[in-house]
């Protein structure tokens, strides 16, 4: 609405978590720092402290963008009636379907199982409780058994507390020493102080493109700390606030008036209007006395008047209505009383000849006429209204009962598919545990295998290495065969000469007989 106006790409103080507003304090950064080592490496618990409106949630939402993308983070709000078992919601959280009468013990086993696949897996998984001082003595319990997996190296749980400081008074008490002992630690973010408010307004601005323009007059801040008390949540309120306000006067800068009557205005203080702002005057409901002290054209009452509200605030949405009701009945009250009060003033005037009085009186029987007219055209228009609001009520009555029969049927579909799921889901389970038996079986045999084929290769190297040395063997054996053979051939020609000088001789003696 204001954006525009002033500059800005948008609204800077939205109460909503942004983590893009981050304004980071040393306290904030401190806390920050914590409850990252204890999301990181799971050593215990990490516990958040800090009052309503200080930033918390924005911390842990800071938290989350840090994480990697392989971490599982859920984050549990739990509400003010306290009511829920802890073990299932963090089973819901994490995806984990669980029929209804699984028990406690049951479901811690399925968790547990959960998170070591999740570990393997290589996925840190991250428990965040915001408002835990709604926790109740049973919810603790059950945390004490969200803290026991814990030890269990395979599965690593992450477990971050958020909650009021006077969660410190419920773990303080004697049953809850255990649980202490898990604490790895505890920060607190508290209210900002006046040097930290003006420069957290001066950071939302410059996030929302203000540039080197400052709307804010440094004589508004001083106010602003003041009502807010330092509340980061209080201070986006009244910040709004004046900004529009600035904004509908036509003002380029926030001054410490603005800041001032808005801040009042934004820490509760009601304030209503009188008839003036809606086209009348104030009229006497009842008379006593004429002519009032003091002369002036307007008829006082001596005693308070009815006033119309000036704007009713939804609490759940955020937007201003006018209680057209309340504003109808004033104006049928005001109308006939002040006609009558204006003759019964003009016949005393008459009596007693006082021109000036029947002068005022005139004035006054106009006002009253004016008066008249506007209540005519404004109780028409609440006429229309009331018609408009009980053809919208009717429609609305109609449209409810369609919705309430769409949940009815939804919820027990719902319920018939988280079941069926739930049936599902230990189904899967089981065969994955048998799938995961069956691969640890065939990796030992694979082991076996391996040794076995290590032995063959041994001796395949063995006979290469008895191969080589018979080829050797064999080779020194051709090559003495072959100097036998040699010698045998030399020895064989020696014979043969041998045996020819036998017969040589043999001749010879045969010629000399």
């Amino acid at each position: 609405m204001y954006c525009d106006f002033f500059g800005l790409r948008c609204r800077p103080f939205e109460d909503r978590a942004d983590t893009e507003f981050y304004f980071a304090t040393p306290e904030h950064e401190e806390a920050l720092a914590s409850i990252e080592y204890e999301a990181r490496f799971g050593h215990g618990m990490a516990l958040l402290l800090g009052e309503p409106g200080t930033g918390k949630t924005l911390l842990v939402r800071t938290l989350l963008r840090k994480l990697a993308t392989s971490d599982r983070a859920v984050v549990l709000t739990w509400p003010a009636s306290g009511q829920g078992d802890l073990v299932r919601e963090t089973c819901k959280g994490f995806g984990i379907s669980l029929p209804a009468s699984h028990q406690s013990s049951r479901l811690a086993t399925r968790l547990s199982r959960h998170l070591k696949r999740s570990h393997k897996s290589g996925h840190r998984s991250v428990l965040v409780i915001d408002q835990a001082e709604n926790l109740t003595t049973q919810n603790l319990a059950e945390l004490e058994t969200l803290a026991e997996t814990q030890r269990d190296s395979e599965s690593p749980l992450s477990i971050i507390l958020s909650a009021t400081p006077r969660f410190r008074d419920t773990l303080a008490r004697n049953e809850f020493g255990r649980l202490r002992q898990k604490l790895f630690g505890e920060r607190s973010v508290g209210p900002l102080t006046l040097e930290q408010t003006g420069a957290y307004i001066m950071h939302r601005l410059q996030i929302a493109g203000a540039g080197e323009r400052q709307p804010f007059s440094p004589d508004a801040i001083g106010p602003i700390h003041e009502a807010s008390k330092g509340i980061p949540r209080l201070i986006n309120r009244i910040c709004d606030a004046a900004m529009v306000a600035t904004y509908g006067a036509g003002k380029s800068t926030i001054d410490g008036a603005i800041a001032a009557e808005v801040a009042m205005n934004e820490c509760g203080i009601e304030r209503s209007v009188d008839v003036r702002k809606l086209g009348l005057d104030q009229v006497d409901l009842g008379v006593s006395g004429w002519p009032p002290d003091g002369g002036g054209g307007s008829l006082v009452s001596p005693q308070p008047s009815r006033s119309v509200p000036n704007q009713i605030q939804n609490e759940e949405w955020g937007e201003p209505h006018v209680d057209m009701g309340a504003a109808s009945d004033s104006f049928a009250g005001a109308e006939p009383q002040a006609l009558a009060c204006a003759e019964s003033a003009r016949a005393e005037a008459l009596g007693s000849g006082s021109d000036a009085l029947i002068s005022r009186l005139t004035r006054a029987t106009a006002r009253a006429e004016r008066a008249g007219a506007t209540t005519e055209a404004s109780i028409a228009q609440s006429s229309a209204i009331e018609k408009h609001l009980t053809v919208l009520n009717a429609d609305a009555e109609r449209l409810t009962g369609r919705l309430a029969e769409t949940a009815r049927v939804a919820a027990s579909s719902l319920d018939t598919m988280q079941q069926r799921l739930a049936v599902l889901d230990e189904a899967a389970q089981e065969t994955a545990a048998g799938v995961e038996e069956k691969v640890s079986q065939a990796s030992h045999v694979a082991s076996k295998l391996q040794e076995q084929i290590a032995g063959v290769n041994e001796a395949c190297s063995k006979g290469d290495r008895v191969q080589s040395q018979l080829t050797a063997f064999a080779d020194e054996l051709a090559d003495k065969g072959h100097g036998v053979q040699e010698r045998m051939t030399r020895l064989m020609a020696s014979v043969e000469s041998s045996d020819a000088a036998q017969r040589n001789l043999a001749d010879l003696l045969e010629h000399v007989s």
